[in-house]
This record gives structure tokens, sequence and C-alpha cells, in this order.
């Protein structure tokens, strides 16, 4: 509740705040106040950083990262020459985007392109996580005389040399009353490699290749391939 007065009928000097038909808030002579909750936290103050798909809180001490999400949450297929040892140890250490050669998207439905709302040709994805035809985001980024643009979802910068390409694989989606398969896992203390307890497999600082047992690829989040083999399933 705002308590105003409204002078109306009082003529004042010139130059006071209480000119005449001015809504002037009096809320300071009521001598109340809302309780400040202890587990109040102030909302955060987001600034830009690295290449645009980084930001984090000034005031406190969450970050988020794009890049992070999506090695979260698809599988990366990397070149077979890269030293990956330290992700089966640090989940947070990001692969080198330049090492990515394919993304591998699992998903209940197929995405379309923003630009063209239909099925991606040839899709490529960004770095900001959004999935595009190739030819469309190519003539998109042709449009524009900088060696970049915005990307047309969420404004970060997109370059035509840190566009990778995508598979996805429409996976099925349970309901309610449907019946699901667990599968037992095993992990070594203080690594972050698991596979199905049946299939376990020791990997002393390798990855295993993409073209390895599907029954142990498909719990992974990195995957290694040759050039020859990525050209053939591109």
């Amino acid at each position: 509740m705002n308590c105003y007065w409204v002078n109306e009928e009082y003529p004042v000097d010139y130059g006071s705040p209480l000119l005449k038909g001015k809504k002037v808030n009096l809320n300071h002579l009521l001598n109340f106040s809302y309780a400040r909750n202890d587990s109040y936290e102030e909302p955060p103050h987001w600034s830009a950083g690295g290449r645009g798909n980084v930001r984090r809180r000034t005031g406190g001490r969450i970050s988020y990262n794009k890049e992070q999400f999506l090695q979260a949450n698809y599988q990366f297929i990397v070149k077979e020459a890269g030293d990956y040892a330290i992700h089966n140890i640090d989940p947070d250490k990001l692969v080198d985007w330049d090492n990515v050669e394919l993304i591998k998207v699992n998903s209940h439905e197929i995405s379309s392109c923003p630009i063209c709302l239909d099925k991606p040709l040839a899709a490529k994805m960004t770095r900001c996580g959004h999935i595009y035809c190739w030819p469309c985001i190519l003539h998109y980024l042709a449009l524009g005389e900088k060696t970049w643009r915005k990307c047309p979802i969420c404004y970060e910068a997109i370059h035509d040399k840190d566009l990778k390409s995508v598979v996805t694989q429409e996976v099925h989606k349970y309901n309610t009353g449907e019946t699901i398969k667990m599968t037992l896992m095993r992990r070594e203390k203080g690594m972050t490699y698991a596979l199905p307890k049946a299939l376990w497999e020791k990997k002393e600082g390798q990855i295993h290749s993409y073209t390895d047992d599907v029954n142990k690829t498909n719990f992974l989040k990195l995957l290694s391939m040759s050039e020859e083999d990525i050209k053939k399933l591109l």
C-alpha cells in the first residue's frame, strides 16, 4: 500500500515539490517498512566476458558458461590426436572447441532450423548451442560486413569457423506407466569415466572411439574419431 497526497486546492510557492496536481509519496510518514528476509539475495549483475559466450556473476560465486552446458548435455566427437586425459578427472574442464569435429545430440524430437523453420539441412551448431541449416547460417553470415554476426536467437557472436557439424538422434520419450530398464554402472573413485559394469574396460588416459560398441559409447561424453571416419559419417 502506498500513501499519496495530491495538492489540488491550496497553492504553493513556485518551485515547491508540492505543485498543484503533482503526486507526492508520503510513505515515510507511515513509519512502515517490509521486514527483510535474511535469506534474501541481491539479483545477479551480469557482465559479458570471453568471446561473448561466458557470463559471470560479478557480485557472487555463480558463473555460467554455455560451452559447459553443451559439454554436459551433448556428446562431443573430437580429434583423435588430442590429449583428453584431464577430462576423465575434471568434468568442468572445457574441451578445446577447435578439437571438436562433431556433436551428437540425443533428443525426444528433432528441432527445426530457426531461420527456415524446417528440418536442419547439413546441421551446424554454434558455440552458444543453437542448430541451423548450414546454407541458412552461411547466408545469414554473408549478409554482414564483418567476419561475424550476432546469433538470431541469443545475440551471441557467431563466427563461421566455430560452426560444428551436428548429428541428431531421436530417442524414445517415456510416458507414465511404461517400464524403464536400469543399468548398473561402474566408475573408479575420482574419475568421471563410467561404463556399464558388465562392459567395464579400464582406460588409462585414453577415450573410446566413436566406432566402439554402442552399448559403451552411449554413456560417454567424449569420443575420438579419425578424419577419414568423420568424412564418411558426414
